[in-house]
């Protein structure tokens, strides 16, 4: 089995909009690319890529490179993602493009021209310290120099850090509301506010009510209140005296809707901006879990995958050791799968893949994971961390009995893509390694696992070989 590269060498970066930059990037395996749309997507990729770097204990983190068209935008927003990119990621590399072709930090000097070599843009990228390379001269002489009138030399010009303002901005690309700008003081707290939701956002906490009390507080309204979505159009029918506003975000496809925002006390203008900032941060919210949920799940088959696999088993086998529990993982393989896939195509391969997972999970327990390692190989994570629910159940036995009556269950199952395959043709082999007895590491358990899947083959497959106490 292939270990997992060391989360702390490899860097994540971010392209926003059209770089040109995949092509230089793309073959260094200490890379990891994403590519956005806009600087809300990117913030989320940032956000997640320091949460990330929280669990690892690494400052090696994440880069951003914005294309020059996206840049050049709006300064206002441009500083605050970068204001808010650096609180969600300790150590962000912000970079932009710049129209003379140079890749340059965020704030003025240049890193390295775009016509420099793969090698040099990719340590720019990594933070690495690069010679300066001046950006591309026009094939006209320049003109001569002016001598100056001074002997002195001439003092360097440094060039200016973009203004960072404190009014209340919104972080995702919304459109502004047609009421006026707020004015009052309590309304430029967005800032700090932002602030602290980006920490609860990386926390993976609720926000919800925090945020609630800082637009009470803008308000100055403690009765302001937010109505779900589902309660909201019946509410905004009642009689009501004070401002009211959606909070919504977008129009038409990939718009959002979640609820209503009043205020007895506010302002409409107010209570529209508030209604606006709330909205941007529950639109993030979703997309960060949508976007985890992607960096966690295989797209094929619906299971957890190896980056989920190596989290979650961390945390479970210091939950194991702290609690004197026992943790088994259950490592198999379909039996011939090549030969399926041959003779009846990858889609029906497909198919098989899936159909297994879900009648895995009728079979398992809740707090029990399964993961996709790759191909046809998974793992099972038997996890109970509260201790057995059973009377008189005994740990791996009881786990055992699970892993063959999902081995007897897929036998008996009648897959429609193999239609001319007597039934019962489709079997796993595989092998249980159980905590502390076969491995006290992750690394470890799956070796043994592995070294148990091999005995299953060597016994004529469809065999399910048992380590732990008493075990081979």
């Amino acid at each position: 089995m292939s270990q997992a590269s060391s989360s702390n060498s490899i860097r994540r970066v971010v392209l926003v909009g059209k770089t040109g930059l995949d092509a230089a990037l793309r073959l260094d395996d200490t890379l990891e690319l994403a590519r956005v749309t806009d600087l809300r997507e990117a913030l989320a990729e940032v956000t997640i890529a320091g949460a990330d770097a929280a669990e690892t204990n690494t400052s090696n983190a994440c880069t951003v490179v914005v294309s020059d068209a996206l840049w050049s935008q709006d300064e206002t927003r441009r500083a605050r993602f970068v204001e808010l990119a650096r609180a969600g990621c300790a150590g962000v590399r912000v970079l932009r493009q710049v129209t003379n072709g140079t890749l340059a930090t965020e704030g003025g000097d240049g890193v390295v021209s775009l016509q420099s070599s793969p090698e040099a843009i990719r340590a720019a990228v990594r933070g690495e310290a690069v010679p300066h390379v001046a950006p591309p001269q026009p094939s006209t002489p320049p003109p001569p120099p002016v001598r100056p009138v001074s002997d002195a030399p001439p003092a360097r010009v440094v060039p200016a850090m973009p203004r960072v303002t404190t009014e209340a901005s919104v972080v995702p690309s919304i459109p502004p509301p047609a009421a006026p700008a707020p004015t009052r003081g309590p309304m430029s707290a967005n800032a700090a506010g932002d602030a602290r939701m980006v920490e609860l956002l990386l926390q993976g906490q609720e926000f919800d009510a925090e945020a609630l009390a800082m637009i009470r507080e803008r308000l100055r309204d403690p009765q302001a209140e937010f109505v779900p979505h589902g309660q909201a159009s019946e509410v905004a029918t009642a009689a009501f005296s004070g401002a009211q506003c959606p909070v919504a975000f977008g129009q038409g496809e990939g718009s959002a809707t979640y609820g209503l925002l009043r205020s007895a006390r506010g302002s409409l203008a107010d209570v529209t901006a508030q209604a606006a900032w709330l909205a941007g941060w529950l639109r993030l919210r979703d997309q960060q879990a949508q976007l985890r949920e992607a960096a966690f799940t295989d797209p094929l088959t619906g299971a957890w995958n190896r980056r989920y696999f190596d989290r979650f088993m961390a945390n479970a086998l210091d939950h194991a050791r702290s609690h004197r529990h026992f943790l088994t993982v259950f490592v198999f393989d379909l039996d011939n799968f090549k030969k399926y896939n041959d003779q009846f195509g990858h889609e029906a391969g497909d198919e098989i893949l899936r159909q297994t997972v879900q009648l895995l999970r009728s079979v398992v327990r809740p707090t029990d994971r399964v993961c996709r390692l790759g191909g046809d190989e998974f793992v099972v994570i038997f996890d109970e961390p509260e201790g057995s629910r059973q009377e008189g159940s005994r740990h791996p036995t009881s786990v055992a009995e699970l892993a063959k009556r999902f081995q007897r269950q897929l036998a008996a199952h009648r897959f429609p893509q193999l239609s001319q395959v007597p039934p019962g043709s489709l079997t796993i082999s595989g092998g249980l390694a159980t905590f502390p007895w076969d491995g006290s590491t992750a690394d470890a358990l799956l070796q043994s696992a592995d070294r148990l899947l091999i005995q299953s083959k060597r016994q004529g497959k469809n065999v399910i070989e048992l380590g732990g106490p008493g075990g081979a």
